[in-house]
């Protein structure tokens, strides 16, 4: 698979468990992984440690500094709890189906190598998950700020912009970056049949930006989110979907190019709220059979592949109910502004 930009160069893409390198320097590294902020979250249970750790990782990111601890400021301590809870409990939960695979079947005693690589590689998705959280807390509150309360069909009028931000801008990016350097779109779908690092690429930071997106916006709207059924269902849907295709038997091009084309489709749903006509609940229409189309011919694709390599049972069942969840979900929505097209009156969404 062609490695993108973003991610480290193949000089340095070796794996922490490979032969010939310095055992001192191997040892300081492990160490270091050990005490790291997504390590120490993924193994702590104690709610108050949780926090602390939470709060300790905000207040030292060298990225954002002073403005993810106003953003820890700005949230109630029990959003913040909940917010990093749901990321403990979730990687704890990943940390173990992830290394549910044939070989752990078929031997318990799985090489400490593979152990140590599902262990990494869990952990580079948890720091990758929470640092795209952080950064759209950081989005809605800074938009939040801009739109001053104003509502929306009895929304915050903040949450339809940070939707289009993520899905109508965001990740178009990724699309457009995979377009401009993939030079063999086969390969590049498929990717590596087994996966030899636990560093993450591009194609795996577009499923961990969707998800935390998906993860801050129902913090920060949790009261409304909450009394939406669909709208949660389809939240925890597309978190677990994300998290199923970051499984390294799955086929990481074919994954990313599923979560952001069809992700790209729900711009067309906010852009319909917000103006309501003719026009653009039609496009909404044509975005939505486009890209829920080809999302479906994309996983069809892709299944055969991952199955082949071995993907685990579970997770070739949750490609299928996952797979039928989402689409009844979006269709359902279909259906809907096609009816209300028919009967040309202003649909309620």
């Amino acid at each position: 698979m062609q490695r993108s930009s973003w991610s480290a160069p193949e000089s340095k893409r070796t794996p922490s468990f490979a032969t010939g390198t310095d055992p001192a320097a191997a040892k300081s590294k492990a160490a270091a992984k050990r005490n790291s902020f997504p390590r120490q979250l993924l193994i702590s249970t104690n709610r108050e440690k949780i926090l602390s750790l939470g709060h300790q990782w905000i207040g030292k990111d060298p990225c954002s500094g002073t403005k993810n601890q106003q953003a820890v400021e700005s949230m109630s301590n029990l959003n913040f709890l909940a917010l990093l809870t749901g990321i403990n409990t979730t990687a704890r939960l990943y940390k173990q189906l992830v290394s549910m695979g044939p070989s752990s079947f078929d031997n318990p005693s799985m090489e400490s190598k593979d152990v140590i690589f599902m262990d990494d590689y869990s952990s580079s998705i948890l720091r990758s998950c929470a640092t795209t959280t952080v950064a759209h807390v950081l989005v809605g509150l800074g938009l939040a700020k801009l739109f001053k309360g104003q509502q929306f069909k009895g929304w915050p009028l903040y949450t339809y912009w940070h939707s289009i931000f993520h899905t109508g801008f965001v990740l178009p990016l990724f699309l457009s970056f995979f377009a401009v350097t993939i030079k063999d779109p086969k390969r590049w779908l498929e990717g590596d049949n087994k996966r030899q690092s636990d560093e993450l690429g591009a194609e795996q930071w577009v499923q961990t930006t969707n998800i935390g997106f998906q993860v801050a916006i129902t913090i920060l709207s949790f009261r409304k989110v909450i009394k939406s059924p669909a709208l949660m269902l389809h939240h925890v849907i597309t978190i677990l979907g994300c998290l199923a295709l970051l499984h390294p038997r799955h086929c990481a091009g074919y994954g990313a190019s599923f979560t952001a084309f069809t992700e790209f489709g729900s711009t067309f749903h906010n852009i319909m709220s917000l103006e309501g006509g003719k026009t653009t609940r039609l496009l909404r229409v044509v975005t939505d059979i486009l890209t829920r189309g080809g999302g479906l011919f994309l996983i069809g694709s892709e299944f055969p592949i991952a199955r082949s390599r071995g993907l685990p049972l579970y997770l070739q069942v949750w490609s299928w109910l996952g797979g039928l969840a989402w689409f009844g979900i979006n269709a359902q929505w279909t259906v809907q502004v096609c009816v209300g097209l028919l009967k040309k009156r202003k649909l309620k969404t």
